[in-house]
């Protein structure tokens, strides 16, 4: 499953045996504050254990999606800024 520089969809197989057609999409870049939280810019869908999608907080711009990093927050796994107080 390589995908080259120049964005070639990538073929994977699936549970059934099928092949899927995967295309590049917009890079996501993730970066750790200093208080721990994890900012996430690009699209990004975040899963709950079961696989359930879980939503983010409805904010004025749905990007970046900051996940909570030190266990505060009272909106997780979501940052509430908890953290500064």
């Amino acid at each position: 499953m390589m995908n080259d520089l120049q964005g070639t969809p990538l073929h994977e197989a699936d549970a059934t045996g099928d092949s899927e057609d995967h295309t590049p999409h917009e890079a996501v870049t993730i970066t750790v504050k200093p208080s721990g939280t994890f900012v996430i810019n690009g699209p990004v869908t975040i899963l709950d254990n079961e696989g359930r999608i879980i939503p983010p907080p409805v904010t004025k711009n749905p990007s970046p999606v900051k996940l909570c990093g030190c266990g505060h927050t009272q909106d997780a796994p979501f940052c509430d800024g908890s953290h500064k107080r």
